[in-house]
């Protein structure tokens, strides 16, 4: 099976569970019937508050975190992508090796600025 194949049913399996949740969490909720039970009672019936607020406290740091590092990536790799596929970045990578060659005296062939010295390139 191919990766992109499995990643596919990954997707699909991953939010078609949480999609089922959901939609199962709104059901218990709003239907009325008193034998339905929804996760909050459950929680707060079978979990002491305490570590139901040490889960919470701990989503509330991580949750943030883990999209924000995951918005940071997709962010750098937009950029390397945009950065790869621009033909400007050549001009940007010949200005620094001028201004390199500047530095250290010499002439770049080319450079008609100081004919009297040698050329690196």
């Amino acid at each position: 099976m191919s990766l992109m194949r499995q990643r596919n049913l990954w997707r699909t399996a991953f939010l078609g569970v949480t999609g089922l949740a959901i939609v199962g969490e709104c059901v218990a909720a709003w239907d009325g019937n008193s034998n339905t039970d929804p996760w909050t009672d459950l929680v707060t019936t079978y979990v002491p508050w305490e570590l139901a607020l040490a889960v919470f406290a701990a989503l509330a740091i991580w949750v943030p975190a883990h999209f924000f590092v995951r918005y940071r990536k997709r962010v750098k790799q937009k950029e390397r992508a945009e950065y790869e596929h621009n033909p400007l970045r050549v001009l940007g990578a010949d200005a620094a090796r001028r201004a390199r060659a500047e530095e250290q005296g010499i002439l770049i062939q080319g450079d008609t600025e100081n004919p009297n010295q040698g050329q690196l390139w």
